[in-house]
């Protein structure tokens, strides 16, 4: 039997996470090789390759994890099981929203989980400001995303919010997380340099799209790259690479630092290659590392026991090696296998999600009724 209240609400979102990480790279093969026809013919299969995985891959994690994490900030009970299957429920529909309506109409579906969220934090100023941006960057971009003319605005938008939840995250807790791997080791940042960390990611979500603010983008840009290089050497990489739990945060932070670098090569050389790189080394390399580092992380709270390293170690591979094959050799090798290397890089992407999914899915599942 199922308790009214679930003792771990992420179970259930990380469980659909890992599925939507295996299936969404196999579909988007399909339907980028025109094998497979979306039904709505304004649909095209990149714009919904991107839609789904940023609010579907990405917001299933990011609920998940909001869920769990809200009630330990704030001491409130875990959420009622009505609420969360109510939520799944919304988040199943959103998928099938762009078949029969518009797509920006489906932003009203996103609207409760971030109320509900929102009211559970209320006591709690500093997380009430960070949820709060969260919420309102997601259902921004989510209402402009398929608006002509605003495609690119919402895309950037995003961007910047899932990179300020990451390096927020990471920086918050990264001392907790160390000390767990390496008890003898002191790791501290300095609030200045925290309290700057936050500032520059804040700004960075703006998207500076007119041409008299190029120049305001790029200071920041500069800026951006230089203090996480800071906080990025003050997490002793030197030592913390040794342990996959560990590492797989440095390497994390490190593809949204590389990110930030591909972003100021589009203003130099202005071509819309870096652009897309950029996109793919923050969500396929900052977020997915980050987020299956937070899912080991959950899943030892959960059943005492993390992934064994080797595995963990192997799903970072596959990552890394998806992220070469999609961002690293067509930038010097062309186009002209681009079909080959967006095939291996999908399938070395679907491996690491499936890897995961092996080891921890069923431990998912029996988090649902503990």
């Amino acid at each position: 039997m199922y308790k009214r209240e679930s003792q771990y609400p992420f179970a259930y979102f990380f469980t659909i996470t890992i599925i939507l990480g295996w299936a969404l790279p196999l579909i988007s093969l399909f339907l980028l090789s025109r094998m497979w026809i979306l039904p709505v013919r304004e649909l095209s299969p990149e714009n919904w390759h991107g839609h789904e995985f940023t609010f579907a891959f990405v917001f299933s994690f990011l609920v998940g994890h909001l869920l769990t994490v809200s009630s330990s900030w704030t001491k409130n009970k875990n959420p009622s099981l009505k609420l969360i299957f109510t939520l799944i429920a919304l988040f199943f529909i959103d998928r099938f929203i762009p078949f029969f309506f518009r797509y920006w109409f489906s932003f009203i579906l996103l609207t409760p989980f971030f109320v509900f969220i929102i009211k559970r934090v209320m006591s709690n100023s500093a997380n009430f400001f960070f949820i709060s941006v969260i919420a309102v960057v997601f259902l921004i971009s989510k209402a402009l995303f398929f608006i002509e003319g605003y495609e690119l605005y919402a895309k950037n938008l995003m961007s910047g919010g899932i990179r300020f939840y990451i390096v927020l995250i990471i920086s918050r807790m990264w001392s907790v997380y160390a000390k767990h791997s390496f008890s003898d080791i002191q790791f501290g940042t300095p609030k200045w340099l925290h309290q700057l960390t936050i500032g520059i990611s804040l700004l960075l979500i703006l998207p500076f799209t007119m041409q008299s603010h190029l120049y305001i983008r790029m200071s920041l840009l500069i800026v951006g790259i230089l203090i996480y290089s800071m906080r990025f050497g003050l997490m002793k990489p030197h030592l913390t690479f040794r342990r996959p739990d560990t590492a797989i945060f440095l390497f994390s932070f490190g593809w949204i630092i590389y990110g930030l670098i591909l972003e100021l090569q589009v203003f130099f050389e202005h071509l819309i290659f870096y652009f897309i790189s950029y996109n793919h080394a923050l969500f396929m390399g900052g977020f997915a590392l980050f987020a299956m580092g937070m899912m080991n992380r959950f899943l030892k709270g959960m059943t005492g026991e993390s992934l064994p390293d080797k595995y963990l170690w192997l799903m970072i591979i596959l990552i890394m090696s998806s992220l070469v094959f999609r961002i690293l050799i067509p930038m010097y090798e062309g186009v002209y296998m681009a079909k080959v290397y967006l095939m291996v890089s999908a399938l070395s992407w679907s491996a690491s999600w499936g890897t995961v999914g092996k080891l921890s899915f069923l431990k998912f599942l029996r988090g649902m009724k503990a």
